[in-house]
């Protein structure tokens, strides 16, 4: 590298760090989003029903419906999170919140099968999302898939247990 060539260098790298002083900071553009009390009892009703408690925890032991709220808040952008939310606002998961268990396990097994008749891709991705956010929690990991980070311990010789159903 000749000296002229260095200068040209020297010159585009200054120039170029002067030039990112100019530029305006992060800033957000819009107001973080916070969920309505009663769109986030709703969320963690439906995750209930979805995943419910028997010999295992269920979603809302693992607050599936939290993980599903922060990535609507934090993630999704203004279009999927006013899809999400009008989808969570449906009269008919509005109708779970006084239902029993089981009427609430029919009604919502009925909208499924209608969302899936109709290949509703919101509803889809807010069962996805919930989902998710079970099988992806620590608690889940940790206590019922026995996930061990890798690479983990070596054991050249591991015995095979029957898992008792």
């Amino acid at each position: 590298m000749d000296r002229r060539d260095f200068l040209k260098e020297a010159i585009l790298l200054v120039g170029g760090a002067a030039a990112l002083t100019a530029l305006p900071g992060c800033s957000w553009q819009d107001a973080p989003y916070s969920m309505a009390a009663d769109v986030k009892k709703r969320l963690e009703r439906i995750g209930e029903i979805m995943i419910p408690r028997t010999k295992t925890f269920g979603a809302s032991d693992v607050d599936a419906a939290g993980f599903v709220e922060k990535l609507i808040a934090n993630w999704a952008s203004k279009e999927t999170r006013g899809k999400l939310l009008s989808l969570i606002g449906n009269p008919h998961l509005v109708a779970l919140e006084k239902m029993d268990d089981a009427k609430a396990t029919a009604a919502l097994s009925e909208f499924d099968a209608a969302a899936y008749g109709k290949d509703n891709k919101d509803w889809k991705m807010l069962k996805e999302l919930m989902m998710l956010g079970y099988f992806g929690s620590e608690r889940y990991q940790t206590e019922i898939a026995k996930f061990e980070l890798v690479p983990g311990r070596y054991d050249p010789c591991v015995k095979l247990e029957e898992e008792a159903a």
